[in-house]
């Protein structure tokens, strides 16, 4: 569970005094009788800003949030007994005006926690409070208090693929805002599973904000990332015909790697085998990013794919409805064996292709060739560097009179 980390700001007592209000943190404040407490914050046009109000007392009050953009507009958020939410998106660029006052006829007073929530600006995460970077492929915990906002950043190439979800024990909302100024949102059913998936067109920061969808509710979320393809984390291999017992969590997104040869098939199987009832879904990734084959078709699913070139793939297996989770089996055939790995040589339009993988990225190779395996007279036909995948590619024209042709991988 999280520790609040507030900031305290004296107010003058008529409250028209403007304190500066900054992106992420957690601000505790007062307003007196009839008073209109302000707050002041730099966007840009397009920004998306959420605030939230959320009274810290135990008094029948109805806070009220309103925001005026430099250009006059102003936008005022529905009241509640408890607490208030505003969203919206910047119109223009410059200082905004933010002002909370509470919307009865009595004006009484009464304390509140004030946050705010910009994208794409920058954010401090308060001590104990959760947020900051989100890392692939594991699962980032978090804790939602009453009007909380959580933000989160990770960083993409062009073309990666990005899939964000977030589950909880209650209604959560989730923003995306991409790397190009495109905002995602999307709001969870009752059970707390709330899904995006987008690609990225542009390297940069893409930055994420966690709410409960009704802003009074509190509790734990766990928040998943895969970002595909991603060399900067440890992905787990699997083992050609091996089967392997992993579990989903709930709003899980497992990611594995395999290697595999052009042009030979690739079978991946999942089979449900907890008693909860959901249905795996199964994906596989190029390392442009694209998703190259998927299937979900009940407790049991086998996705098969031709590789059209051989090199590294991302499988990705999650639950195909919300809230899934449970014990489940994954096994591969048709991939690489533990180490370098030269493919099988295949002809392709007057081409004979020899490709070698998982190689040492930038690490040196020697590929040799012979007609006749009782010599042994290996010659050397092609050298150089693995590229930063490990890969390499070897291309000659095919001749058809040729009747064998042996190839060896040989590492200085």
């Amino acid at each position: 569970m999280k520790t609040l980390s507030l900031c305290l700001f004296l107010l003058s007592l008529n409250g028209l005094r403007a304190e500066t209000l900054i992106n992420g943190t957690n601000l505790l404040a007062s307003a007196v009788k009839f008073g209109i407490n302000r707050y002041t914050f730099q966007a840009n046009a397009g920004d998306s800003l959420t605030l939230t109000v959320a009274k810290q007392d135990s008094l029948t009050r109805w806070p009220e949030i309103s925001l005026e953009a430099p250009n006059g507009a102003v936008v005022t958020s529905p009241s509640t007994p408890q607490n208030a939410l505003l969203v919206t998106r910047a119109p223009v660029s410059g200082t905004y005006t933010a002002a909370v006052r509470n919307n009865t006829s009595s004006g009484a007073a009464f304390s509140y926690l004030l946050r705010l929530g910009s994208l794409p600006s920058s954010f401090v995460v308060p001590a104990g409070d959760d947020g900051g970077l989100l890392t692939n492929a594991v699962s980032n915990s978090g804790w939602l208090l009453e009007g909380d906002l959580d933000l989160w950043y990770f960083v993409t190439d062009p073309g990666d693929t990005i899939v964000l979800r977030a589950a909880t024990s209650f209604a959560l909302h989730m923003d995306l805002m991409t790397a190009d100024g495109t905002l995602h949102s999307v709001g969870s059913a009752t059970e707390g599973d709330a899904l995006i998936r987008t690609r990225a067109n542009r390297q940069g920061t893409n930055m994420v904000l966690i709410r409960a969808q009704d802003i009074s509710k509190s509790g734990n979320y766990q928040l998943n990332l895969a970002r595909i393809p991603d060399h900067s984390v440890p992905i787990p291999l699997l083992t050609n015909a091996v089967t392997n017992y992993p579990t989903l969590s709930k709003g899980g997104l497992n990611q594995w790697v395999i290697y595999a040869c052009k042009s030979n098939l690739v079978s991946v199987r999942c089979e449900r085998l907890s008693s909860t009832v959901w249905y795996p879904r199964i994906e596989i990734f190029s390392e442009d990013g694209s998703c190259v084959a998927s299937n979900q078709s009940g407790s049991i699913v086998t996705t098969n794919y031709m590789p059209a070139q051989s090199g590294r793939y991302t499988v990705m297996v999650q639950s195909g409805i919300l809230g899934g989770e449970g014990l489940y089996s994954l096994r591969a055939t048709g991939i690489s064996e533990d180490g370098i790995h030269l493919c099988k040589p295949i002809i392709t339009s007057g081409t004979l292709e020899v490709d070698g993988i998982r190689g040492t990225p930038g690490g040196p190779f020697v590929l040799l060739t012979t007609t006749n395996l009782t010599d042994l007279q290996w010659e050397p036909v092609f050298s150089g560097f693995f590229d930063n995948k490990g890969a390499f590619e070897y291309r000659r024209p095919w001749e058809p009179d040729e009747f064998q042709r042996y190839f060896f991988l040989q590492m200085p």
